[in-house]
């Protein structure tokens, strides 16, 4: 459990995962987040994206996002790659401010 607290790279492509609930807490250190090419449909999982508060990088290419819900809670984040999703809903981009 120590050595996930550490972890700053992740990389969960092609998983098949449908929820990254819990990562904020197994991972409060993460920086870069690879999870394309899933089946997420949603961000907003409390202890999901939403604690992750050091994310500077995150690619969710080739999901299910309808919306960006959740990343109001990820104030470091400069990069997000999110092609190939279905969003309508581009609201939570607001507490993003470092977003390039």
């Amino acid at each position: 459990e120590k050595f996930m607290a550490r972890i700053t790279h992740l990389r969960l492509s092609a998983k098949k995962l449908t929820s990254l609930a819990n990562l904020g807490t197994m991972c409060p250190a993460l920086a870069t987040l690879f999870a394309t090419d899933n089946r997420l449909t949603t961000l907003a999982e409390p202890t999901g994206i939403p604690q992750l508060r050091s994310l500077k990088a995150l690619y969710l290419q080739s999901n299910y996002l309808t919306s960006l819900d959740g990343l109001a809670g990820c104030p470091m984040l400069e990069k997000l790659y999110v092609d190939g999703n279905y969003l309508r809903d581009l609201s939570g981009l607001g507490g993003c401010p470092r977003l390039e």
